[in-house]
């Protein structure tokens, strides 16, 4: 399934980053790339590793390392972080 179809229909979960390491490359957009190591506090799941854009995992727009993320538990590997909900959590309740 895509990205979309992960986020759209699996099971909420929590990733806690547990370390990250810039790749030394950027994307198509020109924005640096990070690996991130992270584990999933939810029954079926090892630590998975992926790589995700800077412009979405900063310490300016999504402070802490406890980020919201969708699973399909029992799949290995299927996880995404819900990006747009962790900024709207770390935006909440602050004025503009």
């Amino acid at each position: 399934g895509s990205a979309a179809e992960l986020l759209a229909t699996g099971t909420a979960a929590r990733a806690i980053i547990i370390q990250s390491q810039p790749l030394g490359v950027r994307n198509q957009a020109g924005v640096d790339m990070y690996a991130l190591m992270v584990t999933i506090p939810c029954d079926g799941f090892a630590p998975s590793r992926w790589e995700s854009r800077a412009a979405e995992w900063s310490a300016a727009a999504v402070p802490g390392p406890n980020l919201p993320a969708k699973v399909r538990p029992g799949k290995q590997g299927q996880v995404i972080v819900d990006w747009e909900a962790a900024v709207a959590e770390a935006t909440r309740g602050v004025a503009n």
